[in-house]
């Protein structure tokens, strides 16, 4: 079968990638005709040596940064495997398969003022008959984000609004339907010319620029019967990570409709509910799977759908001869990016280990990769360091990281330190995959005991769970002390690890794939 695999992320090289790599890398073996889908340029060879994947039997296709554009090109297969962190993209080929890496979640419902004033617009729009929604977005735009108290939703340059009822877009007046923009969303000082269009006629055409009104509106009248509008704008990269190489078209903040004593209610009504996202798009693909226990219970609970579980795959690590060594792998971004490793406690805990006298001969080694939007941290955690025995690896190649996974006795992970999991199960270790891989090599694992973490060992018996600084400090410093408990825990580790290799994983994907 004709098969493509998508990630929007493959420049980060972070775990997301790497299920997504192994997804392609097992099909291709499995003598499945597989192109990874992405955006810009891929380097195969250089992203397989990074992420310790075989990609020789995978081609790269690029395709526009746009949810439309990679909508298009899945209809070129036979199957489409979109593992990309948060996509909200339909599926297209005759077989669709959905990777959950962690359901996205919306704004946390509204308080104070806002559920006031939302509470307030109800009241007044079940009394008038007004629409507070009169068209939804169903093609062409990416996930709402924040806009200070606000929300808005960048199109990705041809936006397409499907109306409420053909061409009746509010009860009780015009019919009209339009889209209020961020003005200080638009890029440059250049005019972005924007078109309204349906049935192939331009309806409306209007030139917006960045200006001091902060809000700048587009409407007209469709046809009666017509079902859908097309929003359509330039587009452009902007400037910033090679993480997020979007194409943004404009920001639209409320679609508008009916006559325009509605407008105010559905302005605040939209901008203020911060609603979650239509899941409308889940319904294209044959099979959702999330990647964990922890992930598909929350894809339960937030989108109301049982999903059969798909750990990622975990290429087993040689062990080697046991140096005193803690690893650490994981990305370097800072927390108020979301899912941040928490590299700078992990040196504070290394810190207090040292201090405590129990750690004389021991190195710790940090790896991950770093972009331009990880620097900063990665500067931090470089000062935090100061004279202690630390060794920082960004950007490591997949030979330093296999020697390192080899000679490592011991392994720490804090993903979700100091976070509610229950507020913020977002911010939490999903699953592993590096934990998995240091058991593999032997490495005993004291990693936070939250989310992921939970299902990929026992503690006590493969390694140790810990929920506070200190007692990472204290199950460290045991452990270095009693090298015997060390060696046994570590054969334990490696046992354990065996349930998520490549061949468990290869049996589980084919059987996923027949019921397609």
């Amino acid at each position: 079968m004709r098969i493509a695999v998508y990630n929007r992320f493959w420049a980060t090289a972070g775990g997301g990638e790497k299920f997504a790599g192994g997804i392609a890398e097992a099909l291709a073996a499995a003598g499945h005709d597989v192109t990874v889908l992405g955006h810009g340029e891929v380097d195969l060879d250089g992203l397989g040596a990074r992420l310790s994947l075989d990609l020789g039997r995978v081609r790269f296709r690029a395709v526009a940064p746009s949810p439309t554009a990679v909508e298009e090109a899945s209809a070129g297969y036979d199957v489409f495997v979109n593992a990309s962190y948060g996509s909200l993209l339909r599926n297209r080929s005759p077989h669709g398969i959905y990777v959950v890496h962690f359901p996205t979640i919306g704004a946390p419902p509204p308080t104070g003022w806002r559920r006031f004033a939302l509470r307030a617009v109800g009241r007044l729009a079940k009394l008038t008959g007004a629409t507070l929604e009169p068209a939804r977005w169903v093609r062409g735009v990416y996930a709402p984000e924040p806009l200070g108290p606000l929300s808005h939703r960048w199109t990705d340059g041809h936006g397409v609004l499907q109306l409420r009822a053909p061409g009746a877009p509010g009860r009780g007046g015009s019919g009209r339907i339009g889209v209020l923009c961020a003005s200080g969303m638009l890029p440059g000082t250049e005019a972005v010319t924007v078109k309204l269009q349906a049935e192939g006629t331009v309806l409306a055409q209007r030139s917006l620029r960045r200006s001091r009104l902060p809000l700048q509106y587009i409407g007209a009248r469709p046809k009666q019967g017509a079902g859908e509008v097309h929003v359509i704008s330039a587009a452009h990269v902007p400037e910033g990570p090679a993480s997020d190489r979007r194409l943004l078209g404009i920001s639209a903040v409320a679609v508008l409709g009916g006559a325009p004593w509605q407008w105010p209610l559905q302005a605040v009504h939209q901008t203020l509910s911060a609603a979650a996202d239509d899941l409308s798009f889940l319904g294209s693909y044959r099979q959702v799977v999330s990647n964990s226990a922890f992930t598909a219970d929350w894809v339960q609970r937030l989108w109301a759908l049982d999903t059969p579980v798909l750990n990622p795959p975990v290429r087993a690590q040689q062990p080697g001869e046991k140096a005193p060594i803690i690893l650490h792998v994981g990305r370097f971004f800072a927390p108020e990016a979301g899912h941040s490793k928490r590299q700078l406690e992990l040196v504070g805990a290394f810190r207090s280990l040292v201090a405590g006298g129990g750690a004389e001969g021991w190195t710790l080694h940090l790896v991950g990769g770093c972009d331009e939007a990880g620097q900063a941290y990665l500067d931090t955690v470089r000062a935090e360091i100061g004279s202690l025995p630390v060794v920082v690896h960004p950007n490591a190649a997949g030979d330093e990281l296999r020697a390192l996974y080899g000679s490592a006795s011991i392994y720490w992970h804090a993903t979700g330190l100091g976070e509610d999991p229950g507020a913020h199960p977002e911010r939490m270790e999903h699953f592993g995959i590096s934990t998995v891989e240091a058991m593999s090599a032997g490495a005993v694992p004291v990693v936070i005991g939250v989310a992921g973490q939970l299902e990929v060992l026992e503690d006590g018996v493969e390694g140790y769970h810990f929920r506070s600084v200190e007692e990472l400090v204290a199950r460290t410093a045991g452990l270095i002390a009693d090298p015997a408990q060390r060696a046994r825990m570590g054969d334990a580790a490696r046992r354990r690890a065996e349930r998520y290799g490549d061949a468990a994983f290869a049996t589980k994907l084919a059987a996923l794939l027949a019921r397609s």
